[in-house]
């Protein structure tokens, strides 16, 4: 199988991710994360989510590379892997990502931080408070995919920033 991650058609690279993701194969992590600097943007998206999958120890790094791809879809299935790895590692391009000027890619890092639990990540995602950025379809936004992450981080500083964002928001509401 690894000869042919290197097969010159995406697609037989697609079918082998799909294939160590249902071996269940943490081993495969190195061959993945290389596939992150794959020239097919949809290789590089699904090797990030076969990495979170997976929980491939070692991949942190090469997932918060893949948070500065050109395509948003593969950073914002990069961001999902970190929160699924759910080791001990830097979570700085994580919390950078918060930043993102697409909104999947920022409620994507919003979900993983509160996965985490980082609370280093806590005044960046307090500002999120006010991102309401998200897709018409999309039942959230990212405000309140923010606030889920402050709630499971619960820390002083994430709960008052809840405690005046409900304020706000109930402010809005009495017009």
């Amino acid at each position: 199988l690894l000869e042919a991650m290197h097969d010159k058609h995406f697609t037989v690279r697609l079918a082998v991710i799909r294939a160590f993701e249902e071996i269940g194969s943490p081993a495969a992590g190195p061959a993945l994360a290389e596939r992150l600097r794959d020239p097919h943007a949809l290789v590089r998206e699904k090797s990030a989510e076969a990495l979170g999958v997976l929980r491939a120890p070692g991949a942190n790094e090469s997932l918060s590379a893949a948070l500065r791809d050109r395509e948003p879809f593969v950073r914002r299935a990069a961001a999902e892997a970190l929160g699924e790895l759910r080791l001990p590692f830097d979570t700085s391009a994580l919390i950078g990502a918060l930043e993102d000027d697409d909104a999947f890619v920022r409620m994507a890092a919003a979900e993983a931080l509160g996965r985490l639990g980082d609370a280093t990540a806590v005044p960046k995602l307090a500002d999120r408070l006010n991102d309401f950025g998200g897709a018409g379809w999309e039942k959230q936004r990212v405000c309140d995919i923010a606030a889920t992450a402050l709630e499971a981080i619960g820390t002083p500083d994430a709960q008052a920033a809840l405690s005046q964002w409900r304020d706000r928001l109930a402010q809005l509401r009495q017009g």
